[in-house]
This record gives structure tokens, sequence and C-alpha cells, in this order.
């Protein structure tokens, strides 16, 4: 039951964001009664925050998987984008304001070590790409990789005017920061990527 009720959860605050969900809506989405629901979850931020662990463990599973040997870092990297816009789409503007106004700190720090753990990946993945010949070994990876994810940040904001399809904003941020981080043999393998994604 905890799972139906985390993923139905889930589900609510995405599209609905954190503030417009009560219990009441969760219990009702569920048909359930609300004293059910408090059994199982004894408030909205406990519920939050089990639904946030469970998206979390999702991403990182999924982004995990890409990581096969058998593929080289760049095209691991248009993977990681691709799952990326994926995920983003099915978030709604409410949400990710609810997310970036959280005054809970158990939200904020789960977010944050999500954070740290993403930057900590990058970093590795800059580094086999160096020694894979595809990405430049003149860069500065701290940098590289802070620059990288306070893109990401900003990516929302752009997003949430309306103006730009998510598709856009990676060809034209991502794709090309990507590009300037490469070697010449790694921005002819991004060209090849993208021609065999079309």
């Amino acid at each position: 039951m905890d799972d139906k009720i985390i993923e139905t959860s889930t589900r609510l605050f995405f599209d609905r964001g954190i503030k417009a969900v009560s219990m009441d809506d969760v219990a009702q989405k569920l048909g359930i009664s609300k004293r059910t629901l408090y059994e199982h979850f004894t408030s909205k931020d406990e519920l939050l925050m089990r639904c946030m662990e469970k998206c979390t463990e999702d991403a990182r599973i999924a982004h995990q998987k890409l990581s096969c040997d058998d593929k080289d870092v760049l095209q691991i990297f248009m993977e990681h984008i691709e799952l990326t816009i994926m995920h983003i789409k099915k978030l709604s503007m409410a949400f990710l304001q609810d997310i970036a106004r959280a005054n809970k700190p158990s939200v904020s720090s789960k977010f944050y070590e999500q954070r740290e753990l993403n930057k900590q990946h990058l970093g590795s993945l800059i580094k086999r790409g160096q020694e894979e010949g595809l990405i430049r070994t003149d860069i500065n990876l701290t940098l590289m990789v802070n620059l990288f994810t306070e893109q990401s940040q900003t990516i929302k904001e752009i997003y949430s005017t309306g103006k730009y399809s998510m598709e856009e904003i990676f060809d034209n941020v991502f794709i090309n920061y990507l590009r300037g981080m490469c070697t010449t043999e790694g921005v002819k393998r991004i060209d090849e990527i993208k021609r065999l994604q079309k």
C-alpha cells in the first residue's frame, strides 16, 4: 500500500505542485479515507520526503544503467541529457517553484545531496572522457562541473517562461557546453550521435 500511496502522491505533487496538494487530495485520489492514509504516513511532510527519496533512487538507477562500459562517454552524456529532458517534462512549473522556495530543511537537504552526487558522477564522466581522448585535458574540471550544475538550475527558469521547448534549450545550452569541452574528435562524435538520434 505504501508504494501505491507514494506513486499516486508523486504524480499529484508533480502535476499540481507541493502546496496545492493536501492529504485529502491524496486520500480521495486513492479512494481511501484520510484516516487510512495517516496510518501509513503521519504527515504531508513525511509523505513528501518519501516521494522525494523514491524519485531520487529511481533517477540514480536510471542514470546508472546508462553508464555501460560498451558506450563512450559522449554517448552516455547524450543519453543522460535525453533522460533529464524526459524527467523535467513531467514536472509542473508549480512543483519546480515550490521546490525552489521550500523552507523545509529535509526537502532542501535531499535535493542538495542529490546535486552533490550528480556533481561527483559528472566529474568522473569528464575524467573518463579525457582518458578516451574525447574531452580536452586543459579544462578546469571543478569549474566545468560547477558551471554544468548551475546551468541545470538556469534551464528550469528558462523553461518556465514557456518560450522554448526543453529540446531547444538543451540543444542550445548543454550540447554547446559539451562541444566546448570536447577535442576535435569529441565534436565529431557528438555530431555523429546527433545524426543517429534523428
